[in-house]
């Protein structure tokens, strides 16, 4: 009887694991026991995950708090004007925590996370790894300007019509930092100037 049972909620689970257009997946199994004399049991098990948009979010958020923590890094070496250091600064401390609570989300969700950048934005650092001096500083400045303004709108896209629960509520969290980055971001782009 309990090989049986383990055997049913086995198939169950596989069966659960499968792929679906919507991502929800319903699976059902009927089980025959010899000790109830042919009767049957049903069961359903419902397994939820992220539809197509959020996990797109998901994996894009994850993949630039990533490149905004080695974009980061890398000002804060090579940053010449006090402002770009200060931001660089304040990106990778706020990008690290995003990171972090990105990262526990997806774990959460059996997710995988974003450990290493992608072609696209591993040429944009590449590219800033090529400057130096007051061209990094300005190029940096004007690029956070810009990058932030289009997280700022994603965000709150996300925050306002994603589907997951959680995933909605960590874009309205991280909205006002998203925030505060722009405003760094401008006052640091005035000092290169």
């Amino acid at each position: 009887m309990k090989r049986l049972a383990m055997a049913a909620a086995l198939c169950v689970v596989i069966t659960a694991c499968k792929k679906t257009e919507d991502k929800t997946v319903q699976a059902e199994t009927t089980v025959v026991t010899p000790e109830t004399t042919g009767a049957t049991t049903q069961t359903t098990v419902t397994t939820a995950t992220l539809d197509d948009e959020d996990a797109e979010f998901y994996q894009k958020a994850s993949e630039g708090a990533l490149f905004e923590v080695q974009l980061g890094k890398l000002a804060m070496q090579k940053a010449t004007n006090p402002k770009v250091k200060e931001l660089a600064s304040q990106m990778v401390t706020d990008h690290t925590k995003g990171k972090n609570e990105l990262d526990a989300y997806g774990k959460s969700k059996n997710l995988a996370n974003v450990m290493k950048l992608g072609a696209e934005k591993q040429a944009k650092y590449d590219k800033f790894a090529a400057m130096t001096g007051a061209d990094f500083d300005k190029a940096y400045a004007d690029f956070m300007v810009e990058d932030h303004k289009e997280d700022i709108e994603k965000f709150e896209e996300q925050a306002k019509e994603g589907k997951d629960a959680e995933l909605k509520a960590l874009a309205e969290k991280t909205l006002p930092t998203l925030k505060h980055h722009l405003m760094m971001a401008e006052e640091a782009k005035n000092a290169t100037k």
